[in-house]
């Protein structure tokens, strides 16, 4: 039923034990993870006071969303040819040694390509309505060296936040809400 999805770094073979598994559509995943414990408070009527805390946990909870939004914008646009040539593959990064969450090296969004799969895209996606483009380059730029990933010579730097990145470095790709869903 394609209910649960399989994610692994983008840089590790399909076999790899690296991985979690997550509820794939997102109504789905909102329901079970937001509403579904609040229900007994609105069953009893309290939905008004509810309704503050589940639009905070919205915006906890649309994180992870708003990164799978980023990596297939992404897709797409290396499908029409608009980004990054010869790539093989697009996810998500993070350590061998602990989980996306916890590992200071993770990033939102990796496109390898070539037979060699060097990293030639990376990326970040903010669930903020403006971020400084500037603090979030130095962040991925550290964790790509944290990392030692494998980097083209010249790759291709991705900011991502809702309305607009502030202080947007030279050669860097800006993304937005607008540019996703146009």
């Amino acid at each position: 039923l394609r209910l649960l999805q399989r994610v692994q770094p983008v840089t590790e073979p399909q076999t790899t034990k690296l991985s979690y598994y997550r509820i794939a559509d997102n109504f789905l995943a909102f329901w079970l993870t937001v509403m579904e414990k609040h229900r007994p408070a609105i069953d009893q009527g309290l939905g008004k006071s509810v309704l503050n805390v589940v639009v905070q946990e919205f915006d906890d909870f649309m994180g992870k969303r708003w990164e799978d939004a980023l990596r297939n914008h992404i897709v797409g646009m290396v499908r029409r040819g608009e980004i990054a040539e010869n790539v093989v593959a697009v996810g998500e990064y993070w350590n061998r040694q602990v989980g996306p969450r916890q590992d200071p090296c993770q990033l939102d969004v990796v496109a390898i390509a070539g037979r060699s799969k060097k990293v030639a895209l990376i990326g970040e996606a903010k669930w903020a309505k403006k971020y400084d483009g500037g603090r979030m380059l130095k962040g991925i730029t550290t964790k790509a060296s944290m990392a030692k990933l494998n980097l083209i010579e010249k790759p291709t730097w991705v900011l991502c936040a809702r309305d607009e990145v502030t202080n947007l470095p030279e050669d860097c790709l800006s993304i937005t809400a607008h540019n996703i869903f146009a």
